[in-house]
């Protein structure tokens, strides 16, 4: 079964990351449950890459546009606004003709 693959674009940063990252899943859960292929970066960068070292994330950022390409669609998850991460990729996948989706927090089904 081919899937489409989804870029989802979420806030790392703010509150908390922790908790973020915890959203982040369930935005890939979800995804996943309704027969996506979930692309999440919040979910798998920071597992390596320190947030806030410059280097990394350029390095991060450019890994988002690698995936963004791959993907054939984007979903923006604004719960809790656009972060400056989120404007970028944003501004890329339009530049590049992508499908954006926007999210916002009541139109989010959680699918367990």
């Amino acid at each position: 079964m081919t899937r489409t693959k989804v870029f989802i674009s979420a806030r790392l940063r703010g509150d908390c990351i922790d908790s973020n990252i915890a959203k982040g899943v369930l935005y890939a859960r979800n995804a996943y449950k309704n027969g996506y292929e979930p692309l999440v970066p919040i979910i798998y960068f920071p597992r390596f890459m320190s947030a806030g070292n410059d280097v990394e994330d350029s390095d991060g950022m450019q890994f988002c546009r690698n995936w963004i390409d791959l993907s054939d669609e984007v979903w923006v998850m604004d719960v809790n606004g656009i972060s400056s991460g989120m404007a970028e990729e944003i501004e890329y996948a339009n530049s590049i003709g992508k499908s954006i989706k926007y999210f916002s927090k009541n139109e989010i089904p959680i699918v367990v």
